[in-house]
Order: structure tokens, then C-alpha cells, then sequence
């Protein structure tokens, strides 16, 4: 990780950093959502239970063909701002693990199945990987554990789907990273064998 990387990190924690002199500090737009070409604003209304939501990354940004699809951190807060919790610090180091950037991806909140299965088609993805047990049971509309949606295939709307855990679970407990590694290994895995 670079100098550059460890400041923007450090920043959207809300940490102070000085630096000597201000030719230092160098916008990476790699590590900055703000200028990695993500549209922030664009909101979008789920019908089927009336949510407004902003949805991160689109049709330009889904480069690696990768869709996230996960909760937000704050059931109060715009989805945009999960990207700046601890938990989108997470899901950067995680893409970082797998050779991707933040604008790599297409990311969206998951809601009720017809919100989800519009989302999709919009941005048909070439894999989805789901993080945590609440955004899992949504999707694939089953009341079935983590521990029971890990390490298989699913489908939506024929494309394969992975679950993982949500990185609010690995603020809590940062053991459960090599959880998650196994998943994008896994991930990783049935991508090269297609």
C-alpha cells in the first residue's frame, strides 16, 4: 500500500493527517471512490416497498463484470455513505485481495426480490457476490444460515452466485477474514474453470 493509499484510508476513517507541506498529498483516484468514476447520486425507487436508493458503481464501472450486493452498515444512512464506514474499507482490502479496485465493481443494496432482480438485469453481471446472512436470505429467498449458503453455487437470473460473510462481521471479529478469503478463493476457482 502506498503512502498516497494510507492517507485516503486514514481520512475516510476520519483521522486527521498532516503532512509537511501540501505538494505531499497526491489524489489516487485507485483508493478515492470520490474520483474513481462511481456515481455517487444516482437514486433509484423500488417500487415493490417504496425505498429510495442510491445505488454505488453502474454500467461503466462494472468492468470485472462483478456485482456486490450487500446492506448497508446503518439502516438510517444513504447507502453511499457505506463505502465510507469501516465496512467499505473492508470491501476494498477484500477486491484489493482479489487483484480489484472499488472501480472495478458495480455494488447496490439489496431490498425486496423484484428491486434485486432489476438490478441485476440492469447491470447483468458476469457473477454476483452477496455479502452477509440477511442480504443472502433476500436474494435467494431462503431462510437458510451463512454457514449453509457458503462454499455453493447459486444462481440469479442464471448467474452464479457466491456468499459471503458481511464485513461488519469482520469488524467485530477480524479471525473471520481467512473465512472470506476461502470464499474469494473459491470464487476465484469456479471463474477459471467456466
Amino acid at each position: 500500500m502506498t503512502k498516497h493509499q494510507r492517507i485516503k484510508y486514514l481520512e475516510r476513517m476520519g483521522i486527521d493527517v498532516w503532512l509537511a507541506n501540501d505538494t505531499d498529498r497526491v489524489e489516487s483516484p485507485e483508493s478515492d471512490i470520490c474520483h474513481s468514476g462511481l456515481s455517487l447520486g444516482e437514486r433509484k425507487l423500488c417500487h415493490e416497498c417504496n425505498t429510495s436508493h442510491i445505488t454505488e458503481g453502474g454500467l461503466g464501472n462494472n468492468n470485472s463484470g462483478l456485482l456486490l450486493l450487500a446492506e448497508k452498515s446503518n439502516k438510517d444512512a444513504d447507502f453511499s455513505q457505506f463505502l465510507w464506514s469501516k465496512a467499505g474499507i473492508l470491501i476494498e482490502a477484500i477486491l484489493y485481495s482479489i487483484n480489484l479496485g472499488i472501480q472495478d465493481v458495480a455494488i447496490s443494496v439489496t431490498c425486496c426480490k423484484k428491486f434485486n432482480i432489476q438490478r441485476i438485469k440492469d447491470l447483468q453481471p458476469k457473477m454476483i457476490l452477496v455479502f452477509g446472512e440477511d442480504s443472502a436470505q433476500k436474494v435467494l429467498e431462503t431462510e437458510k444460515s451463512i454457514g449453509e449458503l457458503r462454499q455453493i453455487i447459486h444462481m440469479i437470473e442464471n448467474i452464479p452466485t457466491i456468499v459471503t460473510l458481511h464485513p461488519n462481521e469482520l469488524c467485530v471479529n477480524p479471525s473471520l477474514k481467512k473465512e472470506v478469503l476461502r470464499d474469494l478463493d473459491f470464487m476465484q476457482n469456479y471463474a477459471q474453470e467456466r
